[in-house]
């Protein structure tokens, strides 16, 4: 079983947004039973892999958090949610997998979701995951800039050639009982979602940004009424 255990980054120290603490009161209500793990600087020594330690020191949080959620996942088990991800019910009935994600749908491009994955401890993909970034750099060894090589375009090579997975947001049982759902279970918000990803990257552009925003803005009445 997967452990009732949710981890998030919160690197860098910043305050909390209106839209995060909303997103996180979400996860309290309908995960009551979980323990909560905040990954920062307090928990985690950045200084423990180069790629985090170069990341880190050019405050991009948000690389940061691609390498500390898989190595969270693979000493503890549990499931990583991204702080911009809004819970609408309980995330029990995938704790019965070895490993589970999902696709997005970001501006028409299909991929792995990021924001949502859940495993057992030591699960053989997260650990994959966790030694491509234990070979990596994040700054380039030619010109010293940074990579911006994200973390789905990662994903998504190793489960395209690792696994033979087909980018077409169907569900997909791979390798080691890994479960891939598609888009509408916890990204892409529709009737029966378990949760909405509400994209609030800072490598994102403005403009889905505002779109995002306004579609839970637009959605937020039709659950009240719902509840």
């Amino acid at each position: 079983m997967i452990p009732k255990i949710a981890h998030y980054c919160w690197f860098g120290g910043a305050p909390k947004s209106a839209l995060i603490k909303q997103c996180m009161a979400s996860w309290h209500a309908h995960l009551p039973d979980y323990e909560f793990v905040e990954w920062n600087e307090h928990r985690f020594d950045v200084n423990s892999n180069l790629y985090v330690k170069q990341a880190y020191a050019a405050r991009k949080w948000a690389f940061v958090s691609d390498y500390v959620r898989l190595h969270a996942i693979a000493e503890h088990g549990g499931i990583y949610l991204d702080t911009d991800v809004e819970i609408f019910r309980s995330l029990d009935r995938f704790l019965g997998h070895g490993a589970f994600t999902g696709f997005e749908n970001y501006k028409g491009t299909l991929s792995p979701i990021t924001a949502v994955m859940g495993a057992k401890p030591h699960h053989t993909w997260i650990r994959e995951l966790l030694g491509d970034y234990d070979q990596a750099a994040f700054l380039s060894t030619e010109n010293n800039a940074a990579s911006l090589y994200t973390n789905t375009r990662r994903i998504s090579t190793n489960l395209v050639d690792h696994y033979g997975v087909r980018i077409d947001d169907t569900l997909q049982v791979v390798g080691d009982d890994l479960h891939i759902y598609p888009s509408h279970i916890f990204c892409n918000y529709r009737p029966g979602s378990y949760s909405m990803h509400h994209f609030n990257g800072s490598w994102i552009p403005w403009q889905y940004k505002l779109r995002a925003w306004l579609k839970g803005a637009l959605l937020a009445p039709v659950q009240k009424l719902r509840s």
